[in-house]
């Protein structure tokens, strides 16, 4: 089975990932592809960068690019989850592959700015120059990669939510998110 993940910025994407990699699922995404971009092309790892990579790259190549890409780094016969889908073009080579499905996973604002809070305290490695420090930076970089005033090539996760052939919200304990995926997978 093969999972292409969307979702809105602190959504639980990660929380998500690190339960299906426990049930033996593969993971790649799209976001470290852009990264190892961004370091070949000597530039910052931040997030307002990597967006402009990202676009760059499905302007120039199409704009289902990126999952191109992580589909020709894994074997279509085992289970995977691709992760930061937000662009329709790459739900749409993800779409063509066997055995896929689309999920979505959203949270209200307030709990994403929380989770968004604690994680910059964390400072996972990789994500924390590339997450937005301010709510005033989250705002900013959240309407983008929703997709307002993007091009077509651009941030589309608000499309992209609404094409998900499932959506989970991720609103409660983690507990709680742990069932809501569970149900999911025995769908």
């Amino acid at each position: 089975m093969i999972i292409g993940l969307t979702g809105t910025i602190a959504s639980g994407k990660g929380t998500f990932s690190n339960y299906l990699k426990q049930k033996n699922f593969n993971y790649i995404t799209l976001s470290d592809l852009i990264r190892e971009e961004a370091k070949k092309q000597g530039k910052e790892i931040e997030r307002e960068v990597l967006q402009d990579i990202g676009n760059l790259m499905r302007k120039q190549y199409g704009t289902g690019y990126w999952a191109k890409k992580a589909i020709e780094k894994i074997n279509l016969n085992g289970n995977w989850i691709i992760d930061g889908i937000r662009n329709l073009g790459e739900i749409e080579e993800i779409n063509k592959v066997e055995n896929s499905v689309i999920i979505g996973v959203d949270a209200p604002e307030s709990i994403r700015l929380l989770r968004l809070e604690k994680r910059n305290k964390l400072k996972e490695e990789g994500r924390k120059d590339s997450d937005p420090k301010t709510l005033e930076d989250m705002k900013r970089l959240e309407k983008r990669d929703r997709g307002f005033n993007e091009p077509e090539h651009g941030q589309q996760v608000l499309k992209c939510l609404n094409l998900a052939d499932h959506i989970i919200i991720n609103d409660s304990s983690v507990e709680e998110f742990y069932k809501r995926i569970d149900e999911l997978l025995r769908k």
